[in-house]
């Protein structure tokens, strides 16, 4: 049975330092780094997240995870480390990977506070280009628009269409201890 987890949370919160250290801890583990794959395929040019190209490069991100999914073991921990700031993107993802095969998929949903972020994110390599101002704006917008993650049970949608994830579990990667793993981010 192959499980999976979808990485959610603002720009510079830590998700990608977070999965690489998850991956660490566990080698097994099947990581698709979105970042990493636009950077190897596109270069650059892909990192404004206003420019609409992570929309037309859906099928790109599409093939790329059902194609390592299916390459893996029919036992395996998938995670995906994809920024998804909408439900719609966030829903796209979970269906990507229901249709691969994963039967059980959870969301780390990062609540790393603001000035963490900040700091953070000014470690970035395309953090030059944004202004404090933009980061916290995007910090708040994210946080506004996930609150199908911090209550499912209270979106319409959930009448419909019950919810986009199995588990969802809080993380805060600033706290540094998580249980039985310590972290020195």
């Amino acid at each position: 049975m192959r499980k999976a987890y979808i990485t959610s949370g603002p720009r510079g919160a830590g998700k990608s330092t977070f999965v690489l250290k998850l991956k660490e801890y566990n080698p097994d583990l099947v990581v698709f780094h979105r970042d990493k794959a636009f950077n190897e395929e596109f270069g650059n040019s892909w990192t404004d997240p206003y420019s609409g190209i992570a929309l037309i490069l859906k099928d790109f991100v599409k093939y790329k995870i059902t194609d390592m999914i299916y390459s893996s073991d029919e036992d395996a921990t998938i995670v995906i480390d994809s920024w998804n700031g909408s439900y719609q993107e966030r829903k796209f993802l979970v269906d990507v990977l229901i249709y691969a095969g994963v039967s059980c998929v959870n969301c780390l949903y990062f609540v790393t506070p603001l000035p963490i972020c900040l700091k953070w994110f000014s470690y970035k390599p395309d953090a030059s280009h944004w202004m404090e101002i933009g980061v916290i704006r995007d910090y708040k917008l994210y946080h506004e628009k996930a609150d199908d993650i911090r209550n499912p049970q209270d979106e319409l949608r959930f009448l419909f269409d019950g919810a986009l994830f199995d588990n969802t579990y809080w993380i805060n990667p600033a706290q540094l201890v998580l249980p039985g793993i310590h972290f020195n981010l």
